[in-house]
Order: structure tokens, then C-alpha cells, then sequence
């Protein structure tokens, strides 16, 4: 059985040491200093988002079923093996932030320079000799935890809950997206991106259709569909 991340958001402190250690897990400097200092200043592929009750560290999930080596044109993210961590080819990747959006979990994000995705590996340089993530070996608290699980899927629902708790909460103000039925064409093309499969219909002469309790207002429909029939709405 392969072993994933696991969260523990109640002993989130938010002090991102997870995000500094990352950082330095992925650039070319033996300490924090030199990286700060060189020239391709290191970026994490870890984040922390604020909640309501506290923090939540959250990065790629590795998805047995990953939405991103889907919907990726370049063929640019696979994994060697059914237990192997998601991992992206940057000379493979051609930026089009496909995968940014098809993401349940927003743990995809761009390179600074804009020209490729940037995304957990898992540190599967350090695993591969025995060690944790650089993230769970630097959490004070022990709020990460490398650990091999029975129940993935259960895990991850929760974790998506508060990913969309965490959008709400950054967001300027409460929005849904739906569907406008007369400009639907039912092309599919809402459906196959959603990465969390909340939308239904869509094909068949059947309009699209948005389940507003299970979407992660991601906007990937949004920003794919051809004929603007998808709409944002605000709540307040």
C-alpha cells in the first residue's frame, strides 16, 4: 500500500514552516539563507490556508484517479506506477494551467516565470532513501503525518470540504456557478473537466447541470466552456 500525507488541520499552529522546508526540499542550496539569496529563489509546493477554526496545510493529494494526468494536453504529469506519487515532466508541461484548474484540492500552481505547473512530488528524492517529506519531518506539531491509509477516498472528501471552505474564505464575496441553460450546447466539455464530477447532463441534447453542494468553485467550467453558458453568481 503506498503512503500519503495525512493532515491533521487541529494542530495546524500556521506558522509554515512546512512551506519554508519545502522550498528548500526543491532548490539547488544546502541552507535557507543561500536560497533566499540566489537567483532562482525556490518556491514550495506546499500550502496553508486560514480557516475559520485555525490552518489547514494542503498539497497534491496524488488522487488515484487524478483529475490533472486527465485533462493534461502534454502528457506532462504521470506516475510510474498505480502507487506511485503524480509527478510533472517540466520539459513535457507548456503552461496552459489546465491542471491549476482541474486541481479539487487549488494544489497546483505556476512557476514565477508563469511557463510551467508547479506541484508536489512527494519529495520522492528523500523517500526513496527512507526519509519523510520534507514538510512532515519539519511540522512541529505533528499536524502532517506520512502514513499509509485504508480509506484515501474518505480522507480526501474531507480535506475537499475544506479546501472549499478555504476558497470561500479568500473569496471577496460568496459566489456559485450555474448553468445557463439556453446557452448550453450539451458539447461535454463542463463534465469531463470537473474535477470533483459535480456536473450532470451536458450531453445529448441535455443541458449541463451543476450540483452548487458539491462544487469547489474552482471555475474550471468556467473558463472552459465555448459558449459562455456557464455563469458566476453572487451570494451576498
Amino acid at each position: 500500500m503506498a503512503k500519503l500525507i495525512v493532515i491533521k488541520e487541529q494542530y495546524c499552529l500556521g506558522c509554515k514552516a512546512c512551506v519554508l522546508e519545502c522550498a528548500l526540499a526543491h532548490s539547488d542550496s544546502d541552507t535557507l539563507a543561500e536560497a533566499i539569496r540566489s537567483d532562482n529563489i525556490p518556491q514550495p509546493r506546499i500550502h496553508v490556508y486560514k480557516l475559520d477554526s485555525g490552518a489547514m496545510p494542503l498539497q497534491c493529494r496524488h488522487c488515484q484517479d487524478a483529475p490533472c494526468m486527465k485533462v493534461c494536453p502534454a502528457e506532462a504529469l504521470g506516475r510510474a506506477s498505480p502507487e506511485s506519487p503524480v509527478i510533472l515532466d517540466p520539459d513535457r508541461c507548456i503552461g496552459c494551467e489546465v491542471c491549476v484548474s482541474a486541481c479539487p484540492f487549488g494544489a497546483i500552481g505556476m512557476s514565477r516565470d508563469g511557463k510551467v505547473a508547479v506541484k508536489c512530488d512527494l519529495c520522492i528524492a528523500r523517500t526513496k532513501t527512507g526519509q519523510e517529506p520534507a514538510c512532515v519531518a519539519s511540522c512541529p506539531t505533528g499536524a502532517l503525518k506520512f502514513e499509509e491509509l485504508d480509506n484515501y477516498l474518505e480522507l480526501d472528501d474531507h480535506l475537499r470540504q475544506c479546501r472549499q471552505r478555504a476558497v470561500a474564505g479568500v473569496c471577496a464575496e460568496p459566489i456559485q456557478l450555474n448553468v445557463i441553460t439556453e446557452k448550453c450546447k450539451a458539447c461535454g466539455k463542463c463534465v469531463k473537466i470537473c474535477p470533483v464530477k459535480c456536473i450532470s447532463g451536458g450531453t445529448k441534447k441535455v443541458p449541463a447541470k451543476i450540483d452548487t453542494d458539491k462544487c469547489i468553485r474552482c471555475r474550471a467550467c468556467f473558463k472552459t466552456c465555448p459558449f459562455d453558458a456557464v455563469a458566476i453568481e453572487s451570494l451576498s
